[in-house]
């Protein structure tokens, strides 16, 4: 029985020829495939070394901001502490001077109310 397949000049067959074709095919997008996976994987590492870094700047740069603002919360705090005891210093001198003024009439009126009894009692104790 005589064969109907034709054999080419190489001495391969018309199926074995493309047979060979269709896996060189599949070598070559097996190659491609693997090195597009071998890309992705890199691309996935690029982006997540960079949302990393981004990550820690922002970090860092709220950190950076609160440490602002607590400064400027403690300078504002120091500030206010600052006025209040000026204010309370000048409300003691104040006071202090009040008080200076009015000693000596202070004094005359104990004076008179510890002498009132010996002035009404003619000077003798009961």
């Amino acid at each position: 029985m005589e064969s109907s397949t034709h054999v080419p000049p190489g001495g391969c067959s018309a199926e074995e020829d493309a047979l060979h074709q269709v896996l060189n095919i599949e070598r070559e997008a097996q190659a491609i495939l693997e090195e597009a996976e071998e890309e992705a994987a890199s691309l996935i590492a690029t982006a997540r070394e960079q949302a990393a870094a981004r990550v820690r700047e922002a970090e860092q740069a709220a950190q950076q901001q609160a440490q602002t603002a607590l400064a400027q919360a403690l300078e504002e705090a120091q500030h206010q502490a600052t006025q209040i005891i000026a204010s309370a210093e000048a409300s003691i001198a104040q006071w202090e001077q009040a008080a200076q003024r009015t000693l000596p009439a202070a004094v005359r009126l104990v004076c008179s109310l510890v002498a009132f009894p010996q002035q009404v009692n003619g000077g003798h104790r009961d």
